[in-house]
């Protein structure tokens, strides 16, 4: 007896002594008990490919003319308005027409859609710049002409008749980091900006910058990546973004805002509930399209989690997870990013677990958890998933239970856990919680 109380066992002793080893053994179980669909890159073996010294040559030596770059695409709009239109840019961002996002132009496909619908008139300069605006012209350097083995694919390429994306090479992970490595440009967000574009020209393959280059250069990519998202003021508050969506929702149905606004309800307080608050079926599509605008800053996103991943003997909590999860605490969009990762990763689980402010958000993400289907022996392999499941929320829960206990937890995060259990319990589930992924372990 303590103070009058038993002793409470503890499901993970090295929590208090050896965190280091309570992280590593939480990564190893959730990865092993919370399975994921993981589909492999596959090319197709029929397709020419060239070396990787070639793609290196060619992306070095390649300038990228980007419609959507703010500057043009602001010139471009300029160039079509009517003199009834006064509006720039800047006022359609304000309207709800418009996001700039890391320097480019974006529309959401609602209104993208809703812009083609339109009659003519203040919308018609937009409407000129849509049908253009995710274009990409190339053009060679003269060093990149003079190399005859790549001339008939440079050619192909200016006069747009291939897509640099079409080119195959054998390790794209290798010519993404040498690409890196190489960087003209002295402005380290500029060269951050092109390094990605190229990325993506690559097809975004994985790479794990703590693999990939020295430890320097590993930190200098970090800490680029980790200012152009904390610099991003496309990525608003949670009031904020509820606004921008209740926008965009009356402008795809021509309908006032206050006509829409009961259709979602202002954002909660707790991450659990603002968890449970974005899988609302209002919110959705908007957050689906606001992710798809912002697809290069979820890019830096994954790279920086892969290190993340990759660092099985880091401090516990990794010092990177704490700066990713701290920021997404107010940014929405952000947040959903880092949640679709967390469900496909489990070990960025152990990480999440193991913050105090955000260890009853795993909690519920473990609760929730939806293993693979599979179209044979789906009784057995469901049964076990389920097993599996409530074992690594048990694993979950013990280490909600510490930090309550010792008075390090958030309580009011655990109160939105168990009052979601109750909600989506018994015959009123559909009911409770309709739109909302996934139902409680156990």
């Amino acid at each position: 007896m303590t103070n009058g109380r038993s002793d409470h066992p503890s499901r993970f002793d090295s929590l208090k002594l050896a965190s280091l080893e309570t992280r590593r053994l939480l990564r190893e179980r959730l990865d092993r008990k919370l399975r994921v669909y993981r589909q492999a890159r596959r090319v197709n073996p029929d397709l020419a490919q060239m070396s990787d010294e070639q793609m290196l040559h060619l992306l070095e030596g390649l300038e990228i003319t980007i419609e959507a770059e703010w500057a043009r695409a602001d010139k471009t709009h300029a160039a079509g308005n009517l003199s009834e239109e006064a509006k720039g840019l800047d006022a359609l961002v304000q309207a709800g027409w418009v996001q700039r996002i890391w320097g480019r132009v974006r529309i959401a496909r609602d209104l993208a859609v809703a812009l083609h619908r339109a009659p003519d008139g203040p919308l018609k300069a937009l409407r000129a710049l849509l049908d253009h605006l995710y274009t990409q012209t190339y053009r060679g350097s003269e060093a990149l002409r003079a190399d005859a083995t790549l001339a008939p694919d440079l050619a192909a390429i200016e006069a747009g008749e291939k897509d640099p994306r079409q080119l195959l090479c054998r390790t794209p992970t290798w010519v993404a980091a040498r690409l890196r490595e190489r960087r003209s440009v002295s402005d380290e967000s500029r060269g951050l900006r092109r390094w990605v574009d190229l990325w993506s020209l690559l097809q975004y393959p994985e790479l794990t910058s703590c693999e990939v280059w020295q430890r320097a250069d590993a930190e200098a990519f970090r800490e680029a990546a980790l200012e152009v998202i904390v610099s991003e003021t496309g990525l608003t508050g949670w009031r904020e973004t509820r606004a921008m969506y209740l926008e965009r929702i009356a402008l795809t149905h021509g309908v006032p805002v206050a006509q829409v606004e009961p259709r979602i309800p202002e954002p909660p307080a707790t991450l659990v509930d603002r968890a449970l608050w974005l899988e609302d079926k209002t919110i959705e599509p908007c957050l689906f399209q606001t992710i798809e605008s912002c697809d290069d800053i979820f890019g830096l996103l994954r790279l920086l989690l892969a290190d993340v991943i990759a660092e099985g003997d880091a401090p516990a909590p990794h010092p990177l997870a704490v700066r990713l999860l701290d920021f997404a605490v107010e940014r929405p969009e952000f947040f959903v990013g880092l949640l679709f990762r967390a469900r496909a990763q489990p070990k960025l689980l152990a990480d999440m677990l193991l913050h105090p402010p955000s260890t009853a958000l795993a909690c519920l993400l473990i609760a929730q958890w939806r293993a693979p289907p599979s179209a044979w022996d789906r009784i057995l392999i469901q049964r076990d998933d389920r097993v599996a499941q409530s074992d690594a929320f048990a694993d979950a829960a013990a280490i909600l239970g510490e930090y309550l206990r010792a008075q390090r937890g958030a309580p009011g995060e655990a109160a939105a856990l168990l009052n979601w259990f109750h909600e989506s319990a018994g015959p009123r589930e559909c009911v409770a919680r309709e739109g909302h992924r996934g139902r409680p372990v156990g």
